[in-house]
């Protein structure tokens, strides 16, 4: 049953993976990839989720390797800069769990041992920071490493030690073409064309494609084929679901920046007039670009808009139109969208790569041998509910009280929320978030992440006056003393024996 026809369709960064995970699965496995230099990859994207480093590891990619063909950066968190009205910024850290600082925390002489932190525990220490902290980046390790151009790793003894989540800055273009040498180097057979027929079985499986006037057998088929959705859309004419009432921004326009010698580990994220703009540091640029809403501004206003802010000449020819939404089904028969092919959001929160891993990683040779109605359904059912739950938390961060356009005074008055999201923030107006309001949910982006979120926003979706009143009525100043203490030290120490990003990058390619 392993000897399996697979056929991949589109190559790019969700092309590849596929092939790599596919391949992971079994070594039986018969596939082949067509892509086509002509067409080419979107490769905007360059930024993605902590299940990156794993699932890359899972498929057997080295990270030094990695760090060395895609000029990859560490990732630790997005700045927000300039999202609320008195401009201020604000820092979303990956998984708040990791700034006990663990590591450093068993080589220090402190009381903090015994005081490790539940689940529930976390909620109320970030209750306690953030109702005796006007800077709430100043109390978490990935914020100061970040901001200081520090990896996630710090020297202690001799050893490195990892104190903070953390996943990748890449340039895409780059990522594809290390993929696709790894991918061919373990036999996936890559053919450069265009699909120009697509065949069907009695039962309505696609049964063959055609390219180079070669037909090519498939018992699985993917569509990789991005914003085209050639397979997906075009001949399966899968039923789409509009994101456009809850995220407005329709346009893209990325440029690069040369990049100095100091390297962030961090995504900025800069509030523009009609949208925003994202800066992603990799080894030898900035990969950006401007991402509006084009019924307020036409594509020559946001380049103007670009050029006053970095006040020079920036290079900007590609324009990227694009709709928010997703397939109700993603799963058709025996073909599976993955990538953009199946949908797309925002990169607000560099989700694209992540709901590929997601996809990815509900394959298994059960579900390629038996591709029933329950398990398809199944699998459609989790994609669904995956991307809706990405759309309520990038939705939370356009709740702002910033009012200086029409584009951010209309953005609440002209969008609509989720049951979900309204029922979060009714409920967050009572109390502040925690870890009950994820049962019987499924939630991509810990509690955690949302407390970040609301409350950097800084006006009354998570209010300040809440988290001081629930700090007095639990008590958290008195029964977390030695823990605020013990912590406050602890991250100075962190800090002392942090690793330059670029220096550390550095080392990991040339080990």
């Amino acid at each position: 049953m392993n000897n399996k026809k697979i056929v991949i369709v589109g190559g790019g960064t969700a092309g590849w993976m596929t092939a790599l995970y596919v391949r992971f699965l079994s070594d039986d496995y018969d596939i082949t990839l067509i892509e086509s230099e002509e067409i080419g990859i979107l490769g905007a994207g360059e930024g993605s989720v902590p299940f990156l480093p794993m699932f890359l590891s899972r498929i057997g990619i080295k990270e030094k390797d990695f760090l060395k063909h895609t000029n990859a950066t560490f990732k630790i968190g997005i700045n927000f800069e300039n999202w609320r009205k008195d401009g201020k910024n604000y820092f979303h850290p990956f998984d708040a769990k990791r700034n006990e600082i663990s590591y450093i925390l068993k080589r220090v002489e402190s009381n903090i041992g015994k005081l490790r932190l539940s689940d529930l525990d976390i909620q109320y220490s970030l209750i306690n920071l953030m109702a005796n902290d006007d800077i709430i980046e100043n109390s978490y390790i990935n914020s100061i490493l970040a901001n200081n151009n520090k990896s996630p790793y710090v020297i202690y003894e001799g050893f490195e030690d990892l104190i903070a989540t953390y996943s990748y800055h890449f340039d895409a273009t780059l990522t594809a073409k290390y993929l696709r040498s790894v991918a061919e180097e373990r036999g996936v057979k890559r053919i450069e064309g265009i699909v120009t027929k697509i065949n069907n079985n009695d039962n309505d499986y696609i049964s063959s494609v055609i390219c180079n006037d070669t037909q090519y057998n498939c018992d699985l088929i993917f569509d990789c084929t991005g914003f085209k959705r050639l397979i997906i859309g075009e001949h399966c004419n899968a039923k789409w679901k509009s994101y456009k009432d809850k995220l407005k921004v329709n346009t893209a326009i990325p440029f690069f920046l040369s990049i100095d010698d100091e390297i962030p580990s961090m995504t900025r994220s800069i509030a523009m007039d009609y949208g925003w703009m994202w800066q992603i540091p990799l080894q030898n640029r900035w990969g950006c670009g401007y991402i509006f809403d084009d019924n307020y501004i036409d594509v020559d206003t946001a380049k103007e808009e670009v050029i006053k802010y970095f006040g020079h000449d920036v290079e900007m020819e590609r324009v990227i139109k694009f709709d928010a939404g997703r397939y109700e089904d993603v799963f058709v028969k025996n073909c599976i969208a993955i990538g953009l092919s199946a949908g797309f959001t925002e990169p607000l929160e560099a989700t694209a790569i992540w709901t590929v891993m997601q996809s990815l990683s509900m394959l298994n040779q059960s579900l390629i041998n038996n591709m029933s109605e329950y398990r398809v359904k199944e699998f459609n059912k989790i994609m669904a509910n995956f991307n809706d739950d990405i759309v309520n938390f990038l939705h939370l961060h356009y709740l702002t009280n910033k009012d200086n356009t029409p584009f951010w005074s209309d953005y609440e008055k002209t969008t609509v929320k989720s049951e979900k999201l309204d029922n979060y923030l009714n409920t967050w107006k009572e109390r502040t978030p925690n870890g009950f309001d994820t049962i019987g949910h499924s939630n991509n982006f810990n509690i955690q992440s949302f407390l970040f979120v609301g409350y950097g926003l800084g006006h009354d979706i998570i209010s300040k006056d809440l988290i001081k009143k629930e700090n007095e009525i639990y008590q958290l100043n008195d029964k977390l003393k030695i823990w605020r203490n013990s912590y406050y030290q602890n991250l100075t120490f962190a800090e002392s024996k942090s690793i330059d990003h670029r220096l550390h990058i550095e080392k990991l390619i040339n080990l």
